[in-house]
């Protein structure tokens, strides 16, 4: 003896589930989550400036001033278009330039980590308000 079970979606729940099935494509739309990355980068990018103004005693802030946010699809990127600005940030030692120039004690600064570890706390806060927001109005 065999039981046959089926089930099946409603219309209504049908619809619904088509909307999850473009979330990733409204997210990257969305007014909550894209106004979150930008000024959730635009915090960052001040955070930077602060923690590289006080990590280089003799600095000019030509790097802190250096750094932006560009969004990216879902998310943005905040960098520097100073070549120098990864190797202040990692560290340089023992190593050679493309001038030739040896730097045999060169540490790391770690200006964008730092910036980034003052911010963390509040990641997670900011951003599932924004995610809450975002799939309530892609849900309509």
């Amino acid at each position: 003896m065999s039981i046959d079970f089926s089930a099946e979606f409603d219309s209504e729940s049908k619809a619904l589930l088509g909307k999850f099935a473009n979330l990733g494509a409204h997210l990257a739309e969305a007014a909550a989550w894209r106004g979150e990355v930008q000024s959730f980068g635009s915090d960052l990018a001040q955070a930077i400036q602060s923690t590289a103004s006080s990590a280089f005693t003799n600095g000019t802030g030509e790097l802190a001033g250096s750094f932006e946010v560009t969004m990216t699809g879902t998310g943005a990127e905040i960098g520097s278009n100073i070549p120098w600005a990864r190797r202040r940030e990692f560290g340089f030692s023992g190593m050679t330039d493309s001038l030739g120039r040896f730097y045999p004690n060169d540490p790391g600064k770690f200006y964008v980590a730092g910036a980034l570890s003052q911010l963390s706390p509040e990641i997670p806060g900011r951003f599932t308000s924004a995610i809450g927001s975002s799939i309530a109005e892609a849900l309509g």
